[in-house]
């Protein structure tokens, strides 16, 4: 699944299906993660990048993004704004 989204050309059902598929399974580990440690996850920050890092292949051809990746910039901003937010926590 993850060879016919990121190294052919992405068909966007297949690609909606996957980000689906990958939000359901995400979230699902914050769950069992919150249950086991106790801890409090960033589960729609992490649900969110899960999607949009599924679904960055379709936005290859934006003009101004032509030197930058977007899933680079998706990966370094899923290390950076959770640091952010978890050190602004009480």
């Amino acid at each position: 699944m993850a060879a016919a989204i990121w190294f052919a050309t992405p068909i966007p059902w297949f690609t909606l299906l996957a980000a689906g598929w990958g939000a359901g399974a995400v979230y699902e580990f914050y769950s069992l993660v919150k249950r086991s440690k106790g801890s409090a996850p960033l589960v729609y920050f992490g649900t969110l990048w899960v999607v949009l890092l599924i679904i960055s292949p379709h936005f290859q051809s934006i003009p101004h993004l032509n030197d930058v990746q977007p899933a680079s910039l998706l990966v370094t901003a899923a290390v950076i704004v959770p640091l952010l937010i978890l050190l602004g926590r009480p």
